[in-house]
């Protein structure tokens, strides 16, 4: 197994350029990292400190592993077996990539943006529509974790969904400003359907509300740019 220092001065640095003009997301790169055990369930310090070596040589993949593991988050703290033991444990060993979905509804459930999605009920199984404007860390092959309102009460549910699913259309950001080469996605979603096994709450509000600090008290790249 290689070094953090020569991963990164192998595999990343070749590619700084690139990334910045936003013709290279460093997929393999980040994948590596965890293919080689550089990130832990409750691992807090030693995850942390990964980011913040891996950003002082490119802020955007700093901030794509904070994704990664803010998404991570999601799954450990779930209590489905699918998504806190199966999908985590592929996540770690970098089978699979993730993505946080969650920035319009930390906003809106502080009341500074309207939520972007919404659901409904049909024979019993949860149908979500609505908007994403940007997702970074994702692709076709990609999970992420997103938050709806129901159309007709205070019901906010919270579950994972992958972006090759029916009814989810991606459209790339390109010369997005600061997020360059970090896999960013407008994602809509036509009534698409949740399977019960990859919803992880019916009260989501407070599920981001106690998870959240685990969440971004890992360093993304712009607290390590500021400090």
């Amino acid at each position: 197994m290689m070094t953090l220092e020569t991963l990164i001065k192998e595999q990343l640095d070749p590619h700084l350029v690139e990334v910045d003009e936003g013709t290279y997301y460093p997929r393999t790169f980040i994948q590596q990292l965890f293919v080689d055990g550089y990130f832990g369930e409750a691992a807090l310090r030693k995850n942390a400190e990964v980011i913040e070596a891996v950003s002082q040589s490119c802020l955007t993949t700093g901030f794509c592993l904070w994704c990664q593991l803010a998404f991570s988050t999601y799954l450990e703290n779930a209590t489905q077996p699918h998504l806190n033991n199966d999908l985590q444990q592929q996540l770690l060993s970098g089978e699979i990539l993730g993505a946080t979905g969650l920035s319009n509804p930390m906003k809106s459930f502080n009341d500074l943006e309207k939520l972007n999605l919404e659901h409904t009920y049909v024979d019993g199984q949860l149908v979500v529509s609505g908007r994403m404007p940007a997702v970074s860390n994702i692709q076709e092959d990609h999970y992420f974790g997103a938050i709806s309102k129901h159309e007709s009460s205070d019901e906010f549910v919270m579950f994972i969904l992958r972006a090759n699913q029916d009814g989810i259309t991606l459209v790339e950001k390109t010369n997005f400003l600061g997020v360059n080469g970090s896999a960013t996605y407008q994602i809509t979603l036509n009534q698409v359907v949740v399977p019960q096994s990859q919803i992880i709450t019916h009260d989501a509000k407070q599920f981001a509300g106690n998870y959240s600090p685990a969440i971004y008290c890992l360093p993304n790249s712009n607290r390590i740019r500021l400090n």
